[in-house]
C-alpha cells in the first residue's frame, strides 16, 4: 500500500507541475486543476484512510496478541507449579541419611 500511495504521490507532484506552468483559475481566483489530478487527490485520500484503518487494526490485533500472551504465561505458571507439586507428591522423602524411605 505505501508503494501504491507513494507512486501516486509522483504522479500527483508531476500533475502539480505541469498545472503550475499554465495555472488556471476561476473568476473567483481559485486554482482549476485537470480531472487526472483531481482523481489522484481523491485516490491518495482513500489510500490514507485505507491505511488509517488497517494500522488502527493492527494496533488493536497488537493488543490482543500481549492480552493472549500473558494468559499463555500465566497458564504455564500454572501448569509447571502443577507438575511440580504432582511431581513432589508422587517421589519418595529422602531419609536424614539420604536415602529414600521406601528403601529402608
Amino acid at each position: 500500500m505505501k508503494k501504491q500511495m507513494e507512486g501516486i504521490k509522483e504522479a500527483l507532484e508531476t500533475q502539480k507541475r505541469k498545472r503550475s506552468q499554465a495555472e488556471y483559475t476561476d473568476e473567483k481566483g481559485q486554482v482549476i486543476i485537470s480531472e487526472k489530478e483531481f482523481s489522484f487527490i481523491r485516490k491518495l485520500k482513500e489510500l490514507k484512510e485505507e491505511h488509517r484503518v488497517g494500522y488502527t487494526e493492527l494496533q488493536d490485533l497488537k493488543v490482543e496478541i500481549q492480552y493472549c500472551q500473558q494468559l499463555v504465561d500465566k497458564c504455564r505458571k500454572k501448569l509447571i507449579a502443577g507438575v511440580e507439586l504432582s511431581w513432589e507428591k508422587s517421589t519418595p522423602k529422602k531419609t536424614q541419611h539420604g536415602i529414600p524411605g521406601w528403601f529402608r
